[in-house]
């Protein structure tokens, strides 16, 4: 990586998309947002302090997470600690979830503005009616509004909500979020009748802008490594990858009834 680590960003990051309740555990970080994504029901582990042995962290995640209803999970990069943590999980027969890649972007080369035609780009500082709609009741959120919209009120003036507008209907918007120098890019979502139209560029770019205006010298994102349209737009638009995470997940065990079981 170039003048940045991976914990920059993995602190960025964890201050982007903030839960709703997080409990510190002697530098790890427990959260918990009644199982609305998740990095917002997983563990930030990349910091150890006092001499709390590994099992009894191990137990006390998994003793939180089984009182609040969710499987515990860890959020796990290249500087989570200690080192053997995966290892260690995987013997404990949690399983490898969601393999993610981290991009970046420096933002003093923004990418090329895109040709969307008749295409209207625009960031808000709070999220609309028509941004809401595309992004909830289009998207993952329809089932969790309340949840979402907590996480977004969580932001405060941190946050841009950017939306494309093509043929009088919004049909692509993303939110931004500013930390220091670096700009966190979450929630792209283009309707599909608008996919391979441009609109995610111009989403993109729209945010880019709005970030660089803002003091942002970087920018970052997070995508599922076999989600190749979103891997392909956002080579295109200039990112390129800065390293990988997995979650670790302890799920339950399924038990098969007689009729279910196979030879």
């Amino acid at each position: 990586m170039a003048s940045f680590s991976v914990l920059d960003i993995e602190e960025a990051a964890f201050r982007a998309w903030p839960a709703e309740e997080v409990v510190e555990l002697s530098g790890w970080r427990l959260r918990f947002t009644h199982g609305v994504t998740r990095r917002a029901n997983s563990v930030w582990p990349n910091g150890l302090r006092d001499a709390l042995s590994l099992e009894e962290r191990l137990a006390a995640v998994e003793a939180f997470s089984e009182t609040r209803g969710i499987a515990p999970s860890f959020q796990l990069t290249s500087v989570a600690r200690p080192t053997e943590l995966d290892a260690v999980l995987a013997a404990r027969g949690y399983s490898v979830d969601a393999p993610v890649v981290v991009q970046t972007l420096e933002l003093g080369s923004l990418p090329p503005v895109p040709d969307v035609s008749r295409a209207e780009a625009a960031v808000s500082s709070h999220p609309d009616a028509e941004w809401l709609s595309v992004q909830v009741e289009r998207g993952r959120y329809a089932t969790a509004r309340g949840v979402f919209v907590g996480i977004l009120e969580r932001l405060g003036g941190r946050a841009g909500f950017a939306r494309v507008r093509s043929g009088g209907a919004c049909v692509a918007v993303g939110l931004g979020v500013v930390d220091g120098p670096w700009l966190g890019i979450f929630a792209m979502l283009t309707v599909p009748e608008a996919r391979r139209t441009g609109a995610g560029k111009a989403v993109l770019h729209a945010l880019t802008g709005w970030g660089r205006e803002r003091g942002a010298e970087r920018a970052y994102l997070q995508v599922e490594r076999d989600n190749a349209p979103a891997l392909s737009l956002y080579a295109a638009s200039g990112f390129t990858p800065a390293y990988e995470y997995h979650y670790r997940t302890k799920f339950p065990k399924v038990e098969l009834t007689p009729s279910r079981r196979t030879t």
